[in-house]
C-alpha cells in the first residue's frame, strides 16, 4: 500500500488511503516500515507502530488520532500495533517509566472505536488544533509529547527520527536508582565483576590467591615460585612447613614474595641432603586493601619432596662368570656417587659386598674402596677374593649404606637376592699325551693352569705340532728344559708365544696323515670279537663294532669301509717277550664311536672322520648339555698307542686340572705311546726273526 499526503487550502492536513496505487520516483521516498528499535538499559525505550495503511473500513484519520498515554503495566493499546508489539514497549518501560506514549488512530467511532499504534510523521506535527487530532486525557499534545521524548537519554533516542518514524516512547522520566553509591556516577544495576557487600557497596568479589613452585635445587637446599592474589596488586605472604601439614605441629616459615616471586632456603638442610625431606607450601590470601582475609590456598603438588642429595647408581664389576672347581677368585665392584659437601671419607658411608655359594652359604665382606673425581664420582673397591671349592651358580652383590647413598647393587631388593652377578664353577677335565708327540692338521684346545698353577692340566710330554693353534696345552712337560711349557710346541699362527694367554707356540705346518692300506681279506661287517682273529690284514665293508682282547702274538690290521664302535675295552694278552707282542691297527674312512663306559684300548686307531671319546653307539656320541650326559661320561679313558683322526671329540667329564675333594687331578683322556708299538714289527705277525730291543729311550728333536 502506499501513503498519499496533500495539504488543502485552509492547511489541513488530509490522508487518504485509497485502494492500491502505484507510484514511482520520489513518491516512494514517503514509504515507511515499521519495525521494532533496542534500547539502552535502564534508559527506556523507543519504537515504531508501523506505517499508515489500510483501506476503506481501515484506519480512518476521519476516526481521530494522536498521542495517547498507557499504563505501563496495563494492556496497552486495544488495536494492537501495526507493525511490533506492546510487549516490547511494555518490557522497555517497566521500571524505567509507569507511561508510554503511543501513537494511535483510531478505527471506529464510539463504543466500537480501538487504537491501533502507528509511526508518527511530520505530516502529522502541528498545528495542534488540526481536524481529529486528539489533546484531551489520555491523549497529550505534540509539543507535550515531544518535550518527553527529548528527555530520553541521547543513547536511546539514538537512530530514531522525530515525526518521522517514533511509533511509541517511554513517557515521564523516572531517574534510575543508584545501585552502587561507592561508585562513581549513578549506577541502576551492580556493574559486571562486583557484588553488594554487607554495607551496601559494590566491590569486587575476594578472589583466591595461587601459587606455583617451580624451581627445587636439592644442593643448595632451595624451593622457588610464584604467589599471586588477584585482589591485591602488591606482594602476599609464603608460609612453609617443613616434615607435616600446616597443623601438624611442623616447623613454619613466613617468606614474602618479591615480584610475587619466592624463595625458600631450609634453614637446617642436612636430613634433607641425608635422607629427603617434605614441605608443604601455602598462599596467605588479601582482600583488595592488602589484609589477609584468611582464604589460604595449599599449592597443588603438596608435599613437595627434595632430597636425598646424595645418591649412588650400580656401574661395573669383574665377578669372574666362569670358575674353575679349587681356584681362587679376585674380583671388585664399583659405583657412580653423586654427594654433596666435602669428598667422601673412605670408610663411610660402609661398602658391604656378599658372595653366595651353591650351598646357600653366605660370605661377607667389608673392604676399602677409592673414590676418584669429583661428584658425581667413581667409587672402586679394592679387590677381594673367594675360593670356589664347589662345583655350581655362585651369586654376587654389594650394597653401600651411610649418607644418603643407601644403594643395592646390582638390583635386590631390601636384602633379598633378586638380580645378582652370577658365576659358574665347574671342573676342566683335560687329556695327556705320554711317551709321545701330538699332530693336529688343524689346532689343538685344552684346559692348563699356566704357570701359577704349575702346569697343571693338560700337554704332552715331547712335542705339539699344529696346523692352527696351540690353547692351554702344555710341550715338553717331563724335560726340565723344555721351558715354560713351550718348549716343543710348533704351530702355523702368527703369534708364536704367549703363555700368559695359554698360547704355547707357533710358526709351523703341519702335512695331513693319511695310512697307507695294504691289501688283505675280506671279512664281514657287524660286531667282531678281535679274539677271534688270527693275524692278518682284514677288509671290511659296512659299520663295524669291536670287543675282545688281541691274542698273544696275533697282529691284526681291520681296514674298514665305514664308522666303528668301540664296545668294550680293547686288551692285549700277556706276553713275556717282544716276540709275543699283539698288535691292532683300525683304520676307518669314517668316524669312531668310543662307549661311555670303555676304560682302556689298545692298539692304533684312525678315523677319516671325528673320534668321539664317549658315546652311546653308532652315531650316537654323548651330549654334554645335561646332567645325565656329564655323569656317563665320568670315567677316565686310556689309550694304549695311538690315535688319529680329522677331529677329535675329548668329552670324557673324568678329574679336574686342579685336585679338590672327591675329583683328582687327573686325565680325562690319556694317551700312552707305549713301547708296544715300537717293539712289535708292523703288519706282521712277531717272529723270532723280527728285530729285537733291548732298551727304547725316548729323546727330544734337536733343531
Amino acid at each position: 500500500m502506499l501513503l498519499v499526503v496533500w495539504y488543502d487550502n485552509g492547511m489541513k492536513r488530509r490522508i487518504f488511503l485509497p485502494a492500491l496505487l502505484v507510484l514511482v520516483g520520489s513518491i516512494a521516498s514517503l514509504i515507511i516500515m515499521g519495525g521494532g528499535v533496542a534500547h539502552a538499559q535502564g534508559g527506556g525505550g523507543v519504537g515504531s507502530g508501523g506505517s499508515g495503511s489500510g483501506g476503506s473500513g481501515g484506519a480512518q484519520s476521519r476516526h481521530g488520532w494522536g498521542w495517547r498515554l498507557y499504563d505501563a503495566s496495563g494492556a496497552g493499546p486495544s488495536g494492537g500495533f501495526k507493525s511490533g508489539s506492546w510487549s516490547a514497549a511494555k518490557a522497555a518501560c517497566t521500571g524505567y517509566s509507569s507511561n508510554v506514549a503511543v501513537f494511535v488512530i483510531n478505527t471506529a467511532p464510539g463504543a466500537t472505536q480501538k487504537q491501533v499504534g502507528y509511526d508518527y510523521h511530520t505530516i502529522y506535527f502541528s498545528p495542534s488544533i488540526f481536524s481529529g487530532y486528539q489533546t484531551s486525557s489520555p491523549y497529550i499534545p505534540v509539543p507535550t509529547a515531544k518535550t518527553n521524548y527529548d528527555l530520553l537519554p541521547a543513547s536511546v533516542r539514538s537512530g530514531h527520527t522525530w515525526g518521522s518514524d517514533v511509533g511509541w516512547f517511554c513517557y515521564g522520566i523516572v531517574p534510575p536508582t543508584d545501585v552502587c553509591p561507592n561508585l562513581a556516577g549513578a549506577q541502576a544495576t551492580v556493574p559486571s565483576g562486583y557484588i553488594k557487600d554487607g554495607a551496601g557497596n559494590c566491590v569486587i568479589p575476594d578472589r583466591a590467591p595461587t601459587i606455583n613452585v617451580d624451581t627445587i635445587n636439592c644442593i643448595a637446599a632451595t624451593i622457588s615460585g610464584v604467589a599471586i592474589d588477584g585482589d591485591w596488586s602488591g606482594e602476599i605472604d609464603v608460609h612453609i612447613y617443613v616434615g607435616g601439614a600446616a597443623g601438624s605441629g611442623a616447623s613454619r616459615y613466613v617468606r614474602r614474595t618479591s615480584g610475587h616471586r619466592f624463595t625458600f632456603v631450609d634453614p637446617n638442610p642436612n636430613p634433607m641432603r641425608i635422607s629427603g625431606q617434605r614441605y608443604y607450601l601455602y598462599a596467605i590470601g588479601v582482600n583488595s586493601s592488602g589484609a589477609a582475609n584468611g582464604t589460604n590456598v595449599a599449592f597443588g603438588g603438596n608435599p613437595v619432596s627434595m632430597g636425598p642429595c646424595n645418591s649412588a647408581t650400580c656401574t661395573i664389576d669383574t665377578f669372574p662368570a666362569q670358575m674353575l672347581v679349587g681356584d681362587g677368585n679376585q674380583f671388585t665392584v664399583s659405583m657412580r656417587v653423586s654427594y654433596w659437601g666435602a669428598p667422601l671419607a673412605v670408610g663411610n658411608p660402609a661398602l658391604t659386598v656378599q658372595v653366595r655359594d651353591p650351598n646357600g652359604v653366605i660370605t661377607t665382606s667389608t673392604p676399602s674402596y677409592t673414590v676418584s673425581g669429583s661428584s658425581p664420582a667413581t667409587l672402586t673397591s679394592d679387590p677381594m677374593s673367594f675360593n670356589s671349592n664347589i662345583p655350581g651358580t655362585y651369586q654376587m652383590q654389594w650394597s653401600l649404606a651411610g649418607g644418603g647413598l643407601n644403594t643395592l647393587c646390582p638390583g635386590g631388593n631390601n636384602g633379598s637376592w633378586n638380580n645378582p652377578r652370577i658365576g659358574n664353577a665347574g671342573y676342566k677335565p683335560y687329556f695327556n699325551v705320554n711317551g709321545g708327540d701330538i699332530l693336529s692338521g688343524g689346532s689343538i684346545t685344552a684346559w692348563n693352569a699356566g704357570s701359577g698353577g704349575g702346569f697343571a692340566g693338560a700337554g704332552t710330554q715331547l712335542a705339539a705340532f699344529a696346523g692352527g693353534n696351540i690353547t692351554g696345552f702344555i710341550t715338553g712337560s717331563g724335560l726340565s728344559s723344555a721351558g715354560n711349557g713351550t718348549g716343543l710346541s710348533f704351530a702355523n699362527e702368527s703369534s708364536v708365544v704367549d703363555p700368559a694367554n695359554g698360547k704355547y707356540g707357533g710358526g709351523f705346518g703341519v702335512t695331513h696323515y693319511a695310512p697307507t692300506l695294504s691289501s688283505g681279506s675280506p671279512h664281514a661287517a657287524g660286531t667282531i670279537d678281535v679274539s677271534t682273529l688270527a693275524s692278518g690284514v682284514y677288509n671290511i665293508t659296512g659299520d663295524v663294532t669291536l670287543t675282545g682282547t688281541v691274542r698273544t702274538g696275533v697282529n691284526i690290521v681291520l681296514n674298514i669301509t665305514g664308522n666303528v664302535y668301540i664296545q668294550d675295552n680293547i686288551g692285549y694278552g700277556a706276553y713275556s717277550d717282544s716276540t709275543q707282542i699283539p698288535r691292532l691297527t683300525v683304520n676307518a674312512t669314517g668316524d669312531i664311536f668310543v662307549d661311555n663306559d670303555v676304560t682302556s684300548m689298545r692298539g692304533i686307531y684312525y678315523a677319516a672322520g671325528t673320534f668321539y671319546s664317549c658315546s652311546y653307539g653308532l652315531g650316537s656320541p654323548v651330549s654334554l648339555g645335561s646332567l645325565a650326559g656329564y655323569s656317563d661320561c665320568n670315567h677316565q679313558l686310556t689309550v694304549y698307542g695311538a690315535v688319529v683322526a680329522d677331529k677329535m671329540i675329548l668329552s670324557r667329564t673324568w678329574g679336574n686340572i686342579r685336585a679338590v675333594p672327591g675329583v683328582p687331578a687327573q686325565a680325562a683322556e690319556n694317551f700312552v705311546y707305549s713301547p708296544e708299538l715300537w717293539l712289535a714289527p708292523s703288519g706282521a705277525a712277531s717272529g723270532k726273526s723280527s728285530p729285537q730291543f733291548d732298551l727304547y729311550q725316548s729323546l727330544p728333536p734337536v733343531l
